[in-house]
Parts: structure tokens; C-alpha cells; sequence
């Protein structure tokens, strides 16, 4: 049966180590020189030091000595504040740091799987080879119909159509703002006539063509989607189809919107 320690007990040895090591002895030491386990103490006083505080008045910090050191990077002499410190200030320790970084330099180790011309350890493909074989993949996707584009049942189940829409624009050149109103900050791809209103064996490269796409911005885009953007001079209407019940992804062609591809 283990015997309960007195804190009596525990401040007594606790001096007596602190006498044989002549300075506030850290926990490595009492664990090699102390009678008890150093969290009995930890427990009973919330920390070691609290405990040398209360029982011999001191703490390590105190007691330790400071090394008196040489910055490499201004060469002014400085005491260290902890074992880890190397540098005087913060200023001289980042400008070493960033002096190392800048001279790092990337370097070309890997082989292209395509044509094994150089290049960087994290890519497969070279830049050339890259934008072949993604020219190649939108090619294909072209070729495919509504229905096998279909990825999913649920709302997003065209997102592959129009990802291929976004790199289609991105590729014209095509100023990028709204048609509408101007404005540039930020637009998105629409298409005239829906996507939902061709018929499944429609090739995705006739649903992508150029002269179905337009870039409007968020709003007019929901104006478009929701029958209320009737022409370019943005009029808000209320939609016959809407009236009678029809949805923003069945636009019928006599309601598609009449957009030129610039002003």
C-alpha cells in the first residue's frame, strides 16, 4: 500500500536537494537526486516553479546565468534570454532568414510524362504539353452529348457543360464585363438559350458555341434566369413563362435573350 507524502515531507527534500546542487534545482535534477516524483509537487503547488518559489524563494530563471553571444547578422554582442535565442533582435533574424529564402532557387528535376523536357518536382506535364492535352479534353467534351454530360441528378448536374462554357470564353478574348450595364468587377458565364431547353442528343460544342454565350454580372444573370431581362437595355418585366408557371432552366427560343457578344 503506497504511504501518502506530507507536504512537510516534500518541502523538506526539496531543501535538501536544493543544498547539494547550490542553485534551484530543475526537474531533471530532482528526478536524479529527489526522494519523490517531481508531479507530486507539480500537482500539490500548480507548477514547479511555484513550488521553488514558495519553498526556497527561488526559481530557475533567476538563478540560471545568461550567455553572452555574437549576432550573426550585426555582430553587437547580447545576453540570451533563453537557450534557443540566436539572433539580438527580430530585425536581424528575419533579414537572415530572408537572405536564405532568396537564395534558394527552384530547380527543374523532373521529367515531363509526355515529351521529358524539364520541369519543376511538383507538375507532370510541361506548359506545352499541358496546353495540348487540355485542348485535347475540351475537344472531347465537345464532342459529347447532353445526355452523357450529366454528371449528377441534382441541381448541379451541368456543371461539366459549364465549366467547358467558362473555358471557351476565357479563350476568345472576349472583354470581360456585362453586357448589359458594364460592369467588370466581376461577371459570369450565361447562356442564352438554356442548357435545359436542347434536346439530349444535342452536342455540347453546338450548347457552347460563342454565339450562345454572354457574360453578364450576378444580377442581371439572375434577371436572365428568372424571365425578368428581356434586352440589353436590362428592362425588368415580368415574364409571360413565369406568369403561366414555366421555370428559369425551360426557356422556350421566342424567349431566349438577344445579346450581341460586344457593345
Amino acid at each position: 500500500m503506497n504511504k501518502k507524502v506530507t507536504k512537510e515531507e516534500l518541502i523538506n527534500d526539496l531543501k535538501r536537494v536544493y543544498e547539494k546542487v547550490q542553485c534551484p534545482p530543475t526537474k531533471n535534477m530532482y528526478d536524479e537526486i529527489g526522494e519523490f516524483s517531481r508531479s507530486t509537487y507539480i500537482r500539490m503547488w500548480g507548477s514547479w516553479n511555484t513550488a521553488l518559489k514558495d519553498i526556497i524563494g527561488l526559481v530557475n530563471s533567476e538563478e540560471r546565468p545568461r550567455k553572452e553571444l555574437e549576432c550573426p547578422v550585426c555582430k553587437n554582442m547580447f545576453f540570451q534570454n533563453d537557450y534557443k535565442q540566436r539572433f539580438c533582435s527580430k530585425k536581424c533574424s528575419l533579414e537572415y532568414v530572408n537572405k536564405i529564402n532568396t537564395s534558394k532557387q527552384r530547380v527543374k528535376t523532373k521529367k515531363c510524362i509526355s515529351c521529358e523536357d524539364l520541369i519543376f518536382a511538383s507538375r507532370m506535364y510541361c506548359k506545352k504539353c499541358y496546353n495540348k492535352i487540355t485542348e485535347e479534353r475540351q475537344k472531347e467534351i465537345g464532342e459529347r452529348t447532353l445526355k452523357e454530360s450529366e454528371i449528377r441528378k441534382d441541381a448541379g448536374k451541368y456543371q461539366r457543360i459549364r465549366n467547358n462554357a467558362q473555358t471557351i470564353i476565357n479563350k476568345s478574348g472576349i472583354e470581360r464585363k456585362c453586357l448589359v450595364c458594364g460592369y467588370g468587377k466581376h461577371v459570369e458565364v450565361c447562356h442564352k438559350k438554356s442548357i435545359g431547353s436542347f434536346s439530349p442528343d444535342t452536342k455540347i460544342r453546338e450548347i457552347n458555341d460563342l454565339n450562345n454565350l454572354a457574360l453578364l454580372c450576378p444580377t442581371h444573370h439572375w434577371e436572365l434566369d428568372h424571365g425578368l431581362l428581356e434586352n440589353r437595355n436590362a428592362q425588368r418585366i415580368n415574364s409571360e413563362r413565369f406568369k403561366n408557371g414555366g421555370s428559369a432552366g425551360n426557356r422556350t427560343p421566342d424567349q431566349q435573350l438577344n445579346l450581341p457578344l460586344q457593345f
